[in-house]
């Protein structure tokens, strides 16, 4: 589905999460919606910028931090990803109600959620327990 972007999974989800959680997003927060390391993200970036698909910028009101665009072509893809997300979701959920896909996903983001709390909580604390 994305090879034909020419973009691995790893590439393509940092598009779609900068997209979803709009222009400008900080990286430390794209870094938690995908719940990998920053430095991880910062290799991931550096491809998406070499690419022409994003740009960083300082953070205005931070300047240790930097946030997110899309260029133009980075939008192209996105709009891309998003119209195959939606068909694989259809094939996916087909003769699934609506109600029941919603509380799917809503089950899957709890887990998910649940998942990455807990892995920072663990990480935290890592040497603590006997």
């Amino acid at each position: 589905m994305l090879a034909e972007l020419g973009m691995s999974q790893a590439t393509a989800w940092p598009i779609v999460v900068i997209r979803r959680l709009g222009e400008g997003v900080r990286q430390k927060d794209i870094a938690e919606e995908l719940g990998i390391e920053a430095p991880s993200l910062v290799r991931l970036l550096d491809q998406l910028e070499a690419s022409g698909l994003a740009v960083r910028k300082l953070d205005p009101e931070d300047g240790r931090s930097k946030t997110l665009y899309l260029t133009d072509a980075g939008r192209r893809i996105a709009n891309e990803i998003d119209e195959r997300l939606l068909g694989f979701r259809r094939m996916v959920f087909n003769g699934v109600s609506k109600e029941d896909a919603d509380a799917f996903l809503r089950v899957l983001d709890t887990i998910r959620h649940s998942t990455c709390t807990a892995g920072r909580s663990s990480g935290k604390h890592s040497g603590n327990h006997k």
